[in-house]
């Protein structure tokens, strides 16, 4: 099975919201960095990063077409610590839900 939703695929949807054997989806993510500081013998960037997330499931592959997408948007922050550890705290809105998400890394 294959699911949909969350953090890593459609942000503003449920943890696994859509299931299927079959599914595709994109994210689309522009980081802007907007400053850098160094604290200590730490360094800290910090970044915005508005994105678009979109993407549908089937029982079937040769059943995926461009019916029934559920996309998603919205917007994160981004703060690189020491340029190698990502804290991202990002927001989605969708048409069911509007969710805050937490975690370490980009999306992708």
């Amino acid at each position: 099975m294959n699911a949909l939703g969350g953090r890593q695929s459609l942000r503003g949807y449920r943890a696994n919201r859509f299931l299927a054997r079959s599914m595709w989806f994109t994210n689309v993510e522009l980081r802007v960095r907007l400053a850098e500081t160094k604290l200590g013998k730490q360094r800290f960037a910090f970044g915005v990063a508005p994105f678009f997330d979109a993407g549908t499931v089937r029982d079937r592959w040769q059943d995926l077409n461009f019916k029934n997408i559920k996309t998603s948007y919205g917007g994160g922050l981004r703060i690189a610590w020491n340029q190698s550890t990502i804290l991202s705290f990002d927001y989605g809105h969708s048409k069911e839900d509007r969710l805050f998400y937490f975690g370490i890394g980009q999306a992708f």
